[in-house]
């Protein structure tokens, strides 16, 4: 039989939670960095055979420029090509020939990031406004070190509020 989640989970206990900072639940970033003269196409073959990374960082030496996303890619080929060939084109699958010749810099938008300093409650306002999953963590510099992912915070979360008293 299930709990009741008022029995499983002591909410009250989130409150302390958004007074983490950054670094206690960043990760480092393995994969996804580009340079920012890696040319896009290069970016959508690793999307295409690694799924799982849908947040590429582009960087130029070791400070962060801005952040690729699928929708960013799609936001730029929609602008370019207009309503009439955005999904097909004499055989297209898509309008790919919008992206050719063009690199990772040129899809940069707003540059939107924490400091380990940050706080998970200043991390979750920049996510809910941004409409972000991920974002990547910097130093004062602007060297990428690492980021936090909406999973990262749901999965303390759940930990928090689980734990026995």
């Amino acid at each position: 039989m299930m709990k009741n989640a008022d029995e499983s989970m002591d909410l009250n206990k989130l409150k302390n939670l958004e007074n983490i900072p950054v670094r206690n639940i960043m990760r480092p970033i393995k994969e996804g960095v580009l340079d920012a003269e890696t040319p896009i196409t290069k970016m959508l073959e690793i999307m295409a055979y690694e799924p799982k990374r849908r947040t590429f960082y582009v960087v130029e030496g070791e400070k962060l420029l801005g952040i690729i996303t699928p929708q960013r890619i799609l936001e730029y080929i929609v602008l370019k090509a207009g309503k009439t060939d955005v999904l097909r084109e004499k055989g297209e699958s898509i309008g790919l020939r919008y992206l050719l010749g063009t690199y990772a810099k040129d899809y940069v938008g707003e540059l939107v990031c924490v400091h380990p300093e940050n706080t998970i409650f200043d991390v979750c306002m920049k996510m809910v406004e941004k409409l972000m999953d991920e974002i990547p963590v910097v130093s004062e510099n602007m060297k990428l070190i690492g980021e936090v992912c909406f999973i990262d915070i749901l999965n303390l979360a759940i930990y928090t509020v689980k734990q026995r008293k």
